[in-house]
């Protein structure tokens, strides 16, 4: 692990708000979370290398596993993938169609939906092996397997680009917005959701709150800190909407709270709460009540590359 300063910012003076230690492996490591004094972009500090965070992504790593074909079919499943039809409805809604990459793809679930109809030639980009080949398996998207800087696209490439919870896994947010800034076509759009520290559930719960998900989240977003920053990049039309239910990161936070004082037999329940579909459905209206009033934890961002760009040579 490394010493940094802020991403956005440069500086070097921060804050340390927590120390937290990951519950979703065996690993024991405590890692030290830190609150920019300038800017407000909360991170890890030390920060991991790639090659220190690959054991923590393990091949069940909840974003990977995906059912079977029958599973697939199932009730359930067509639950689950409600949230990915919303989104697709709502990019629709802003471009009817064209060239689409979604930045760490996983195994492909958002690009499968993406597919059903024939208004996109989809792409993805995956640093993890074994999920990009799932994402091949799974859908007929470009699938790269390394990160979105490898990837090397040509300039004003893509109409729409996706990071659905993949910025705050990333070392240097500054170049992803750069790179992106470079391969969206003038006036094509990024969509980003990321969990937001300062929502009602990260200032319930501090540091059992599962949006810090250490070691693999390096950086959390305060809303107001990242809005500015996408403006500072030059992005245009920022838009904030809240599309994701709350489920997860509430039961789960529950669950964690639950482990640190020393409650397991909570921590099991809330755990396997924040795992299940049904009970998804039960305490749907509560969480898009919570979506309608604007408390959500999971904010999506809708930012434009500019229609007309200044060339800065």
């Amino acid at each position: 692990m490394k010493n940094v300063n802020c991403n956005f910012c440069g500086h070097e003076s921060d804050q340390i708000l927590y120390s937290l230690r990951d519950w979703q492996t065996e690993h024991n490591e405590t890692f030290t979370l830190v609150r920019c004094h300038n800017c407000g972009l909360l991170y890890l500090n030390p920060q991991p290398s790639w090659e220190e965070l690959i054991p923590y992504y393990p091949d069940h790593y909840r974003p990977y596993v995906l059912p079977d074909k029958k599973g697939r079919n199932s009730f359930f499943a067509k639950i689950k993938s409600s949230g990915w039809r919303r989104r697709k409805k709502v990019i629709e809604g802003k471009i009817p169609g064209g060239r689409i990459l979604d930045v760490g793809c996983a195994t492909g679930e958002f690009l499968a939906v993406m597919e059903t109809s024939d208004r996109w030639e989809c792409h993805g980009v995956e640093p993890v092996s074994y999920a990009a080949s799932i994402a091949r398996q799974n859908t007929h998207a470009r699938i790269l397997e390394g990160t979105l800087l490898d990837a090397n696209y040509p300039d004003d490439f893509f109409d729409v680009i996706t990071l659905w919870d993949v910025l705050e896994h990333t070392a240097d947010p500054v170049s992803i917005f750069r790179e992106t800034h470079r391969i969206l076509k003038p006036g094509g759009v990024l969509i980003m959701c990321v969990p937001d520290p300062d929502s009602v559930t990260g200032r319930w719960f501090g540091a059992s709150w599962v949006g810090y998900d250490a070691p693999r989240h390096l950086h959390t977003f305060p809303k107001a800190t990242l809005a500015k920053q996408l403006a500072f990049e030059e992005f245009e039309k920022i838009e904030i909407a809240y599309l994701s239910s709350d489920h997860y990161l509430f039961f789960g936070s529950l669950a964690v709270f639950c482990y640190t004082h020393h409650l397991p037999f909570g921590g099991i329940i809330f755990a396997k709460i924040s795992k299940s579909t049904w009970m998804r459905i039960f305490l749907a209206i509560f969480f898009l009540f919570e979506r309608w009033l604007g408390f959500g934890s999971a904010p999506v961002y809708f930012a434009c590359s500019p229609a007309k760009r200044v060339d800065k040579k």
